[in-house]
């Protein structure tokens, strides 16, 4: 089970600046860093165009598409790539890419260059966010090249996305009017609130803010393949581990939810802020054969941090020297809230337990999962869904 963070961010922004970057408004999202990239590959000689993303190590089992041997041909290869890296990481994607070029100068890796989604290079080595590429037709001829070595899905999915652009480019009158597809379905599964402050609309994305400062997202994608039924705990909870762990992102908790019939996968999951805290995530999926329906809240803890640990701890510390035991055993660990074997890198504490959240009303986990609730009481199943639900409670 693939669970990527929201892929119509990872496409969608990417293509919407590669149209501003072909009008030549570039100055304020984007710097040229070709210079500095074609400096550091500088003398390569050997190009070996593999399966998988970056880190390698993420990607144990990755093969060899195609090899270019020689500093002619690799710098044949290499000139047209025009990076442009942005200012503000608008356009960053947390996804390892695939395929990855990697780059040799006698016989020592140099860098590696992850592609992602057909309109993007990422450079992790170099930069934190993706690069956007002003002319995506420089893949065509390596899609041909991979595909003849039999992979033909970059190619596959580059003709997938370009049928994107031309859908993302023709729906913005649609968005404008707010007569969009994703704009009607979210009408229709009576989705919004007038308290929200709307963000720009996207042929796939719908962002609020609410009053809190959380962001809420309504989004539109192609439907998954291997989906693993929510039921199945122990499948479902290890893909999303593995899925989201790549991301920063640990697990709180995960269930199958029931509206109507139609079984939606909930997700809660917890990732550590660059100035302290915790940004809590919360998911609903919904899986059907036509398409796939994601909400989510981001709730970010800001100022004081760390009182609903401490609370809890107070309270546990407390109840165990009531009980004659030793104040240590009632400390605060991390840990998987569902499986030990999974302790290692886990951010989950007892804290983080559904039964704080009335007593802490304010704290971010409290607000993701009361307002996910709340979107869930008033959220429609269109007979569209039910139709083509993957997942039916019988």
């Amino acid at each position: 089970m693939k669970i990527p963070r929201l892929i119509s961010l990872c496409f969608v922004l990417p293509v919407a600046c590669t149209l501003l970057l072909r009008a030549g408004a570039t100055d304020k999202i984007y710097k040229n860093d070709s210079p500095k990239y074609r400096a550091e590959i500088e003398g390569a000689d050997y190009i070996r165009v593999r399966t998988g993303g970056v880190p390698a190590s993420m990607h144990v089992e990755s093969k060899t598409i195609l090899e270019i041997k020689g500093m002619k041909a690799v710098r044949e290869f290499l000139e047209p790539l025009e990076l442009f890296s942005p200012k503000q990481y608008a356009t960053q994607c947390n996804c390892h890419g695939d395929p990855t070029i990697e780059i040799y100068r006698d016989k020592k890796l140099i860098t590696s260059l992850a592609i992602q989604h057909s309109v993007a290079l990422g450079w992790p080595d170099r930069w934190p966010a993706q690069m956007v590429l002003p002319n995506m037709t420089i893949f065509d001829k390596l899609n041909e090249e991979m595909a003849a070595k039999g992979f033909p899905q970059y190619k596959e999915e580059m003709a997938r996305n370009r049928r994107m652009m031309e859908e993302y480019i023709k729906s913005e009158e649609a968005l404008k009017k707010g007569e969009a597809p994703i704009q009607k379905l979210a009408r229709a599964m009576s989705f919004g609130s007038s308290e929200w402050d709307p963000f720009i609309p996207m042929p796939g994305l719908l962002s609020y803010r609410d009053k809190d400062f959380d962001q809420i997202t309504f989004a539109l994608e192609q439907p998954w393949t291997n989906v693993i039924d929510p039921r199945d705990l122990e499948k479902s909870r290890e893909a999303i581990r593995g899925s989201y762990a790549a991301n920063g992102e640990f697990l709180v908790e995960a269930f199958p939810i029931t509206i109507g019939d139609v079984i939606i996968q909930w997700i809660v999951t917890k990732k550590r802020q660059d100035n302290l805290g915790f940004i809590y995530h919360a998911y609903m999926f919904i899986f059907t054969s036509k398409n796939m329906v994601t909400i989510s809240i981001m709730c970010q803890e800001r100022g004081t941090t760390g009182m609903r640990e401490a609370i809890v701890n107070l309270v546990n510390i407390k109840s165990a020297q009531d009980a004659g035991k030793p104040a240590e055993e009632a400390y605060l660990k991390m840990r998987d809230p569902y499986d030990a074997n999974h302790d290692k890198g886990a951010l989950y504490m007892d804290s983080d337990d559904r039964k704080w959240d009335a007593g802490l009303p304010d704290h971010p986990l409290s607000r993701a999962r009361r307002k996910m609730q709340a979107i869930m009481d008033g959220l429609a199943m269109t007979e569209d869904i039910k139709k083509n639900a993957l997942f039916i409670k019988k």
